[in-house]
């Protein structure tokens, strides 16, 4: 029996995940920094509170996160929800965003670059972790290179691993030079 697609690409946060499918960071350092990471750049929490009833709730989920070098690269939602006066229905907006996150000269975790998701929908999505697949692998196929989001992530990844070389250059000619000077 051939193995189905899904399978090729394993979720590897499958046993984190909660009723909605985002991954629970409880527990786990790497991943409660890259969801700080998130959240220092988004606006989250209740706006507009009144005494009838309306609301605009913003509030941010990691669905997946691939790791590079140093770097991350992070599929995140970001969902608004709205309820109007004396209504008893809401409405959610829900937006994907595919994020870098690396540490700056502080060592904080903060997203340097970011696209919006389009042609990768949360239906597709959520479809892929319904068959414990992991999107930000499924992203990165065949099927979606083309995309502007596929070409973003490859992008991310290429940025993440070239830093990474640079680093390891400079601290190997550091470590070159204090040798002869040894000698």
């Amino acid at each position: 029996m051939a193995a189905s697609k899904d399978q090729m690409f394993p979720d590897l946060f499958a046993n984190t995940r909660d009723g909605y499918n985002a991954i629970n960071t409880r527990g786990n350092a790497h991943l409660s920094d890259l969801f700080a990471a998130v959240l220092l750049d988004c606006n989250t929490g209740i706006e507009s509170l009144n005494r009838r009833g309306g609301y605009e709730a913003r509030n941010v989920a990691l669905y997946d996160v691939l790791d590079v070098a140093e770097a991350s690269v992070v599929l995140y939602q970001y969902r608004v929800t709205y309820k109007k006066k004396s209504t008893y229905y809401s409405e959610v907006d829900k937006t994907y965003y595919l994020a870098l996150v690396e540490k700056n000269k502080n060592g904080v975790m903060t997203i340097s670059d970011e696209v919006e998701v389009e042609d990768f929908s949360s239906n597709k999505i959520l479809a892929t972790l319904r068959g414990k697949a992991s999107p930000l692998k499924r992203l990165s196929s065949e099927a979606y290179a083309d995309t502007r989001e596929g070409k973003a992530l490859k992008r991310y990844v290429e940025t993440a691993e070239l830093r990474a070389a640079a680093a390891e250059a400079t601290s190997d000619l550091g470590l070159e030079t204090r040798d002869r000077a040894r000698l």
